[in-house]
């Protein structure tokens, strides 16, 4: 888990006015918001904004609005895709990202049907407002109303929606990590501190960020963690007088890129993959 992504959102936990958990086949972790946005042929009452449970069992969320919901019996093709618009239309890097950061916010609170909702929102609008919410349209061609399915979301949710869209914005990847020897010369058996710092894409400090520490050449803290400015102190103390002492730190950052699965069947949605974290380290070296 990447704590900087998941601390960035706090909500109240239970709320007695949620609308409807899932109770069909299919559904997996959400909400039913109503109205449903009108589109030719629709005839539902409400829209579902959550999770799908898949033929393996395992629960994703969708995208390609208003196409057929996935059931467990959907046959899925073996290799998936990046993850494009409704229409196969291209999404940005930068906007692949900020994906990563709410899926893994998502995944942290998995069972949590606000947390399946806003997440399936974010998707949604990310994946679906490529073309206007078109009440004439068809389900292939209509856009997805964000507007309206955010109005009718319950207030939480739509707290969610927000922290999250900003931790997309402030907290995409990729990350990196800077190591920042003392200044002046190292003496041996006497601690100087070194200045870890992880930052985001945008240059963003990340906050309450645990880092794993190595030092050789001397001694000093194994773990760490990031301050409000993305940045800690540690003590390390070279071993002898003259010695190259090494510090590296590493942590674990968000995905830069978000992939679909493809359904046998072109009218139904794409499942969404959640993609693993990655590793990212960095280390200098100092006398």
């Amino acid at each position: 888990m990447v704590a900087a992504v998941v601390a960035v959102v706090t909500m109240a936990a239970g709320s007695a006015a949620l609308g409807g958990v899932a109770s069909a086949a299919g559904e997996g972790t959400g909400l039913w918001l109503q109205p449903s946005q009108p589109y030719v042929g629709n005839r539902a009452a409400a829209d579902w904004e959550g999770t799908y449970v898949l033929s393996d069992g395992s629960k994703a969320w969708c995208v390609q609005f208003a196409l057929n919901n996935p059931s467990t019996a959907t046959g899925w093709l073996p290799d998936p895709v990046v993850l494009t618009d409704k229409w196969g239309g291209p999404l940005s890097p930068e906007d692949r990202a900020r994906a990563a950061v709410w899926l893994e916010a998502g995944r942290a609170h998995a069972e949590s049907p606000e947390w399946s909702a806003a997440v399936a929102i974010l998707l949604h609008q990310l994946t679906g407002s490529q073309r206007p919410p078109d009440a004439g349209a068809g389900f292939r061609e209509v856009g997805y109303d964000y507007g309206l399915h955010y109005r009718a979301a319950p207030g939480p949710v739509r707290k969610i929606v927000d922290d999250l869209r900003a931790a997309g914005d402030r907290l995409r990847g990729p990350w990196t990590v800077a190591v920042a020897p003392p200044s002046g010369e190292l003496r041996g058996g006497q601690s100087a501190p070194w200045t870890l710092r992880v930052a985001s894409a945008t240059g963003d400090p990340v906050p309450g960020q645990a880092l794993t520490v190595a030092v050789s050449g001397g001694t000093g803290p194994a773990q760490a963690s990031t301050g409000p400015d993305g940045a800690v102190t540690v003590p390390v103390t070279p071993g002898t007088a003259g010695s190259t002492v090494e510090v590296s730190a590493s942590t674990t950052a968000p995905a830069t890129d978000v992939r679909m699965r493809v359904p046998a069947q072109d009218t139904v949605q794409r499942a969404v993959v959640v993609p693993q974290p990655t590793r990212v380290r960095a280390a200098t070296r100092a006398r």
